[in-house]
């Protein structure tokens, strides 16, 4: 089961350029991607987490 009946892609000369939903009420959501980078050098320190001082950490 699934929420959605339909995923339509969409292709131009550099790669995926589009995104089309459809879920099983028949709504569309479509997304189009413009600008993108394939594989930037991305810091490791954009993926350090620190939690808010008297959050509850579950697992850490």
């Amino acid at each position: 089961d699934s929420a959605f009946s339909e995923l339509r892609l969409g292709f131009d000369t550099k790669g995926l350029a589009a995104l089309e939903v459809i879920d099983n009420f028949g709504q569309h959501t479509s997304i189009r991607l413009m600008n993108l980078e394939r594989n930037p050098k991305l810091s490791a320190e954009l993926f350090r987490f620190t939690p808010p001082a008297g959050a509850d950490v579950v697992g850490g």
